[in-house]
């Protein structure tokens, strides 16, 4: 129905469609554009509050806390049918400041790395045995943030990843940008 009506027109058909193609090429592209500088700069601002939270942490009250509960927690996830089994730690521990309870299972500030074995999360977990007591890092201007590891646990492979993210977009955006000159030339 398009194609007659661009024939009524006097638009050759293989006009129409290249054109078409063109448009909706560089409309994939500069979505493509948007999506990968969005999730660059995403990366770099994640990235840069846990580099900030952690440096700020260093400056941080310290508390004895007591571990309550240790365990090792399993997410299962299906990637285009492959099922990917990831472990983690999890730390509960309590501490109190200027009369107030308060608990946490921050461990510290950052990602924590998954890992593929139980074993592994277990010798984490051994730091931190149930009952014991630990040295708590709180912030005075809200106890109820704290961590008890003060640096920033792998951030930088978030920045690895923010930077590759932006030359994907740099490289998606100069080809738009190079297909609309044409274009429009």
């Amino acid at each position: 129905m398009l194609a007659a009506f661009f024939h009524y027109l006097g638009i050759p058909r293989g006009v129409v469609l290249n054109q078409f193609l063109i448009v909706f090429g560089l409309l994939c592209a500069g979505s493509a554009f948007l999506i990968a500088l969005a999730m660059g700069i995403g990366l770099l601002i994640f990235n840069k509050r846990r580099a900030k939270f952690s440096g700020l942490s260093q400056g941080w009250q310290s508390v004895t806390g007591k571990v309550l509960t240790n365990c090792v927690r399993e997410v299962t996830s299906n990637d285009e049918g492959t099922i990917n089994v990831n472990f983690y730690p999890e730390v509960v521990y309590q501490y109190n400041v200027s009369g107030q309870d308060y608990s946490s299972k921050r461990l510290s500030f950052g990602a924590v790395t998954p890992q593929k074995s139980k074993e592994a999360v277990q010798k984490v977990l051994e730091q931190y045995p149930v009952g014991s007591t630990l040295l708590v890092y709180y912030d005075s201007q809200n106890p109820a943030e704290a961590v008890i590891e003060r640096a920033a646990g792998r951030v930088k492979w978030v920045m690895v990843l923010a930077i590759l993210a932006l030359i994907v977009a740099g490289c998606i955006g100069f080809g738009v940008l190079i297909g609309l000159i044409n274009y429009f030339a």
